[in-house]
Formats: C-alpha cells, sequence, structure tokens
C-alpha cells in the first residue's frame, strides 16, 4: 500500500524534511485513470499527505508567490515537460485562457489552497511563507524553515547558490 511505502522513506528519531513541489502542483496537471482524464485537486492531495502524516509530528511549510509570477513559471516548466504537445496548452494564449476558465482556481486562491490545509492538519503545523522573501534574503528563509522544524542548525551551514536556469 501507498502507506506503508511512504513509512519505508522515514527515518525513525530524526526530523523528516519533505520537500515536493507537486503537493500543489500536482493538481494543474491531468492524469489518465480508468481511461479518464482526471485532475486531482488541493483538497485531494492535503487529505492524502494527512491520511499518510497522521502518525507523524507533522508541519507544512507552504511557500506561496506572487500570482503572475507563480504562472509564468509553471507555465515555462510545464510547457517544456507537458504543455508542448497539448492542443489546451501549447501556448500562453491558451494557458492563460485555460486558467480564466477555473483550471487551476485551487491553487491561486491562496486562501482555499490554506484552507485545504487547515481542514486536515492542525492549525499550529501550517506555516506560510514568501518566495519573495526566499528570493531577497535566502538565509532568513531558511532560518524560518529551521526555527519551524525545531532544528538546532543555522542558515550558515547551508552553502547557498543564486543559480537559477530560468529567470522565472
Amino acid at each position: 500500500s501507498y502507506k506503508l511505502q511512504f513509512g519505508s522513506y522515514l527515518i525513525s528519531n530524526k526530523v523528516n524534511f519533505l520537500s515536493y513541489e507537486q503537493l500543489i502542483f500536482h493538481s494543474t496537471f491531468y492524469k489518465i485513470i480508468n481511461n479518464k482524464k482526471i485532475k486531482p485537486s488541493v483538497e485531494m492531495i492535503a487529505k492524502r499527505l494527512s491520511e499518510l502524516c497522521n502518525q507523524i509530528d507533522t508541519r507544512i511549510i507552504i511557500t506561496l508567490r506572487k500570482q503572475e509570477e507563480f504562472i509564468s513559471s509553471l507555465y515555462a516548466e510545464a510547457y517544456q515537460h507537458h504543455y508542448r504537445n497539448d492542443d489546451l496548452f501549447n501556448s500562453f494564449d491558451k494557458f492563460i485562457e485555460q486558467i480564466l476558465n477555473g483550471f487551476i482556481d485551487d491553487v491561486l486562491d491562496y486562501n482555499k489552497l490554506i484552507s485545504n490545509y487547515h481542514t486536515y492538519f492542525d492549525t499550529n503545523s501550517i506555516h506560510i511563507l514568501l518566495f519573495e522573501q526566499m528570493k531577497i534574503d535566502p538565509e532568513n528563509f531558511i532560518q524560518n524553515i529551521l526555527h519551524i522544524v525545531e532544528s538546532k542548525s543555522t542558515a550558515n551551514e547551508f552553502q547557498l547558490s543564486k543559480l537559477n536556469v530560468r529567470t522565472t
């Protein structure tokens, strides 16, 4: 089962840090299940994560980004791997049209996004950080994460790189 597989990745008596963009972005891609196009919702992802983590001290860290930058970056990334050959999304204009038709409402509506996690996790375990703060002051951003996970480490112990292969 997926719970056993997930559990096999955890290390006891350690902070297990799961950082995976797909916890949100997964809802922006269709999956083919039983010959049907299915688009998982953020709510479904939050629920599944809570089922996996219900016996574990869990901290949810959601990093929000200005929506216009998020949309541009998401398209640039998704175009390379998914949208190039998809008639619904193979241009930025078509992508924007799909957004206006509600394609990723559950991702762009940050109140709804956070609310979905509040439904399944304790309020004190949910932490909101800003992507722009990470760009401006990465050391402080890392220090905030270390504080959230109650680590004794400091941001100075991490080698930070400002390299980004894309501009978005």
